[in-house]
């Protein structure tokens, strides 16, 4: 099916691709060869599919290194928008994947394109922490009430802790690398001596500010992917050795029945608001008490749609279509 919706750009740091932002579907409704035997076409899935089904919809599609992207402001003219050698100004809708290093120019081509018309899968709130950071978003789901209780703090102030904020009740503790690396970097701290240790040796290493978490037994721990303020499906994820893979880097899911995806779907969409594309992971506990986990602006949902048998990059491109025709 073709459209009559202009362009849509597709953003990520995590990709490199010859043909940067050459477009990527022709009048045809074909997809490029080059980019189908690339790298990136192989090992990217949600890219890929997010690709394939917005060159359904959109007339044509255009895949962005982050990397590649200038913004040109001059006096008296709109601001303009190019990557590589392509002008996208003009695009209908944006979608941004992972940031990587490149959050600051993802969050100013986010602003440009909208002050253009341009519709966006994530809402300029994604960007509003300064980088990419777990740090504002733990903090929030305090004021939520709805996460577990965390300290955070500069790199070079571990050595207070141990003067008052720390309790011995705290323990387990995890520590969380605070830009986010896709569950790796977390270490399970059992007693002020590991805690001490780890955090001196950090603050050696770098200046990034370092993030806690009380370590809580789930009884089970859940992923539910929202788009807008709305739940697309809720999925348990399966743990190997006692703990739940990462959703990047492995996770197995399996479908839950309908009064827990009602209980997950209601939770999530009160505790997390925006305008944006989120997976969401959920811990149960024993007492049937629930805490929001993480919140990942970059959900990766292969094995989601998997278990599922959804088709999550066809609710988001479908989406993204909706409100172009909404301002057309």
């Amino acid at each position: 099916m073709t459209s009559s919706y202009r362009s849509i750009a597709i953003a990520s740091a995590t990709i490199s691709y010859s043909g940067t932002c050459r477009p990527l579907v022709s009048e045809h409704g074909d997809v490029d060869p080059l980019w189908r035997e690339s790298a990136l076409w192989r090992d990217n899935f949600e890219v890929v599919a997010l690709v394939e089904m917005a060159s359904r919809l959109f007339t044509q599609v255009y895949l962005v290194d982050l990397s590649a992207v200038t913004i040109v402001a001059r006096r008296q003219a709109q601001q303009s928008v190019w990557a590589g050698a392509q002008d996208i100004s003009t695009v209908s809708a944006l979608v941004v994947r992972g940031t990587g290093g490149h959050f600051e120019i993802a969050r100013a081509l986010s602003a440009v394109l909208k002050s253009r018309g341009c519709c966006l899968l994530d809402d300029l709130p994604r960007f509003g922490a300064g980088t990419a950071s777990k740090m504002s978003t733990t903090l929030t789901r305090h004021d939520r009430q709805v996460g577990s209780s965390s300290i955070v703090g500069d790199a070079q102030a571990w050595h207070y802790l141990f003067d008052g904020p720390i309790e011995p009740s705290d323990f387990p503790l995890l520590y969380k690398p605070p830009s986010g690396r896709q569950g790796r970097g977390i270490v399970v701290l059992d007693d002020p001596e590991a805690l001490r240790s780890h955090l001196s040796s950090l603050a050696n290493e770098s200046d990034e500010p370092f993030l806690l978490q009380r370590m809580e037994r789930f009884a089970h721990e859940y992923r539910a992917l929202l788009l807008h303020g709305s739940c697309l499906g809720v999925a348990e994820k399966i743990a190997e050795d006692g703990i739940p893979a990462n959703a990047a880097t492995g996770a197995a899911f399996t479908p839950v029945s309908d009064g827990t995806q009602e209980m997950i779907s209601r939770f999530v969409e009160r505790s997390c608001p925006g305008d944006c594309l989120t997976g969401v992971d959920v811990g149960e506990l024993t007492d049937g008490s629930l805490r929001i986990i993480e919140e990942n602006a970059a959900p990766q949902w292969q094995a989601f749609d998997a278990a599922l048998g959804t088709n999550a990059a066809e609710l988001i491109i479908r989406r993204l279509a909706h409100m172009c025709e909404g301002r057309a």
